[in-house]
Formats: structure tokens, sequence, C-alpha cells
């Protein structure tokens, strides 16, 4: 968001701002909330409170409800409606508007691995796999901002630094894709450099 030539923070919602943003306007359109609490709560796991995400989601539950009276949204039927193909492809585009290619190559190998837990090595290995080489100070740079972001979170072991996704919903977006198609996008950043297969 911009207000004339200065960029403005948006921070993600908390818990009592997504309760507060969605009991009343869903109220206004009669659409039952019979635990704000709950559904609030599986809004921010789905979403990690990122403002567009959520009203993303919040538009795609208000599609669902034809013109009948005594509807209602749930804590199941927000999970469900997570699922869908129209939410998750507003959350793909967000991803794609907002996150460098980097991160988002970072973000993938995250979500289609079987780990739990990552390290700057692993990125640093992946790459190889895809005859490419990342500079540490780059990688950093983006596991940083994917942390500031709230799409990941760090788990500082006696080690080193770890991190591991916040929310499920990346893996859902992920799921289908490879890697190694964000190459030519980085590439074109100057994110990466192609290393000969000799």
């Amino acid at each position: 968001m911009f207000n004339f030539a200065s960029k403005l923070q948006m921070n993600n919602f908390d818990l009592r701002t997504i309760e507060a943003l969605l009991t009343q306007p869903l109220r206004d359109l009669e659409i039952r909330v019979p635990d704000p609490a709950n559904v609030a709560q599986a809004i921010l796991e789905i979403t990690g409170g990122h403002p567009s995400t959520t009203q993303n989601l919040c538009a795609t539950l208000v599609d669902e409800f034809p013109n009948e009276h005594g509807a209602e949204v749930t804590r199941g039927r927000v999970e469900r409606t997570a699922l869908h193909a129209s939410f998750l492809g507003e959350f793909a585009d967000s991803l794609n508007h907002n996150i460098a290619p980097l991160g988002r190559y970072i973000l993938a190998q995250m979500a289609r691995s079987k780990r739990a837990l990552f390290d700057l090595e692993f990125f640093m290995r992946s790459a190889t796999a895809h005859s490419i080489r990342l500079e540490r100070p780059a990688v950093s740079k983006q596991l940083t901002d994917l942390k500031d972001s709230g799409y990941m979170t760090v788990v500082d072991s006696a080690q080193h630094l770890q991190f591991k996704l916040a929310i499920a919903t990346i893996q859902q977006v992920y799921r289908d894709s490879d890697p190694r198609d964000l190459v030519p996008e980085m590439l074109a950043a100057g994110q990466c450099t192609r290393v000969s297969s000799a």
C-alpha cells in the first residue's frame, strides 16, 4: 500500500483483529458465526494473518453462500474453503507478486520436502541438484525476509538457526509445483548463476 510517495508497512493481523474484522461484516450479510474465536483461529492458521490472504479467504467463504437464510460460518467450513482452487490461486498470486523468485524457490523446497526443519545448508545443496549456484548472503536475506513476513518461523538450536513453515497453506500452494521452474526467474533477477553439468 502506498500513501503518495511513501510505502506503508502493513503488519499481519492478529487473532483479535481477525475476529473483529470478520464478525460484523458477516452479520451484516446475515451470515451467522456461532463461535467467532474458533473461526478466527482457523483463519489465522490458514492465512498467517496476511491481510490480503485473510480478505481473499473471507471473500471465498462469502461467495459460497447462496442467498439463503440462516447460513453460518464454522471452523470446518473455513478449513474446507481453504482447499478451494479459487482461494489457493489467489494465495499463489499474492506470493508471486510479493515474494522474490529466490524466496518462492525456498518456500517451494520447504513445501515439497518431507523434512520439518531446514537450514541454510539445505538450500545451498538443493541448488546443486538444479544446476545452479546460490550465494549465502542472498539466501540468508531471503530467509530473513520470509521469517519477517510470517511465512516461516525460526527454531534456534544450539548448533545453528533452522526454519520451518509457519502455515500449511504454503504446502497446498506448492504441492504440484517444481522448484526448478523458478530457476529462469531467479537467473533473470540475478539471484543465482548457472553451473554447467560437466
